[in-house]
């Protein structure tokens, strides 16, 4: 199986586009025949296995030019090659899937045996994979602190910010109630947001109080939280994501402000 120069290929991510818990595996033997179609794969075109295991792999293929190109790439020999890269390919309903496909050769000890086909939706599988990139990056590269908390109001994740905020690693934060390794401020009032969340389903946003880290012990700090619920496809209850924002120094400046709008009020009020 080949494709023609139209298709599109996949490029430096191909793997992360391929290894979703949708991503179909078909295999097909030496003579371009269909002989192993798992559930996948009928998610994917529709067809069940006793309706399309025997049949050419190469019908499936949407466009004729890449029909071709798969058939003479097979005539020449040139099949045992890799390759990757997103095609049409035919539903059971008529319509067109565009697919990312890696095609590699399974060989035996006598010789080749055909090849291995993994499948995927491309729209799907390329959104997958930004909503990866996107989840790596908040854990690892965002400047804004993010916890994961359990129902029982417990570290599941924590990203390099939080990390660097409490000096623990995450290795000793996960598993544990905020506050549990060391007495800080606004404990009791971070909990009490994390359970209204938790009981009710309603976000919070812009939460402030304050407290002490380990990171700077000598000086209170301003917090902004926001949280949010978490829950599985079904509705039921992961726990609760958390942004820790410092707003220390705009909650001084508003403070201060304010002292000099009331003194000056003072100062403009008539005396009796």
């Amino acid at each position: 199986m080949s494709a023609s120069n139209a298709s599109r290929g996949l490029g430096p991510g191909a793997r992360d586009l391929l290894r979703g818990p949708s991503t179909a595996v078909v295999c097909v033997d030496a003579d371009g025949m269909i002989f192993l179609w798992g559930p996948e794969a009928q998610s994917l075109l529709g067809y069940r296995a006793d309706e399309i295991c025997g049949t050419q792999a190469v019908e499936l293929l949407t466009v004729q030019e890449d029909r071709d190109a798969a058939r003479a790439a097979h005539e020449r020999g040139l099949t045992g090659r890799i390759w990757d890269g997103v095609i049409g390919l035919r539903h059971r309903d008529g319509h067109s899937v565009e697919a990312a496909l890696r095609v590699r050769p399974v060989e035996r000890a006598e010789g080749r045996a055909g090849w291995s086909v993994s499948a995927a939706d491309a729209r799907e599988a390329e959104r997958d994979c930004v909503d990866r990139a996107i989840l790596e990056a908040l854990f690892s590269q965002s400047p804004i602190s993010v916890t994961v908390m359990d129902a029982g109001l417990r570290h599941l994740r924590v990203n390099a910010a939080a990390e660097s905020i409490t000096s623990f690693p995450a290795e000793l934060l996960i598993g544990r109630r905020i506050g549990e390794l060391t007495p800080r401020g606004g404990v009791e009032e971070i909990e009490g947001v994390l359970r209204r969340v938790r009981d009710t389903g309603e976000p919070v946003l812009d939460f402030k109080f304050a407290g002490y880290v380990p990171s700077d012990p000598d000086r209170e700090h301003v917090w902004s939280l926001s949280s949010f619920r978490l829950t599985d496809p079904a509705g039921g209850l992961l726990g609760m994501c958390q942004t820790f924002v410092d707003v220390t120094e705009g909650h001084r400046a508003q403070q201060r402000l304010a002292l000099l709008a009331r003194r000056a009020s003072a100062s403009t009020a008539p005396s009796t």
